[in-house]
C-alpha cells in the first residue's frame, strides 16, 4: 500500500501534464492573437494619420495651385498693359 500513494499521485500528475500544457498553449494563443490585434490597430490608426496628411497635402497644394494661377494671370494682365503701351508709344514716335 505504500506504492499506491505514489503511483496515485504519478498518476494524476501526468493526468494533469496535458490539459495544463493545453491551458498554457491556449494562453499563448491568445497572448499572441491579442498583441496581432494591437498591432492591426495601431497600424490602422497610422494609415488614418498618413490618409489625413495626404488629404491636407492635396488640399494645400490644390489651394498654391490656384493661387499661383491667379498670380500667373495677373502677371500676363500686367504684361498685356506694358505691351500695349510700348505698341501705342511705338505707333506715335
Amino acid at each position: 500500500m505504500g506504492g499506491l500513494p505514489n503511483e496515485s499521485i504519478s498518476v494524476l500528475q501526468e493526468g494533469t501534464l496535458i490539459p495544463l500544457s493545453l491551458v498554457l498553449m491556449i494562453i499563448g494563443l491568445a497572448t499572441w492573437l491579442s498583441s496581432l490585434a494591437n498591432r492591426t490597430n495601431r497600424n490602422e490608426e497610422e494609415l488614418r494619420r498618413i490618409e489625413g496628411d495626404f488629404k491636407d497635402f492635396e488640399e494645400r497644394s490644390f489651394e498654391l495651385q490656384k493661387m499661383l494661377g491667379d498670380r500667373l494671370s495677373d502677371i500676363d494682365r500686367r504684361l498685356s498693359i506694358i505691351q500695349g503701351s510700348l505698341n501705342k508709344k511705338a505707333t506715335h514716335d
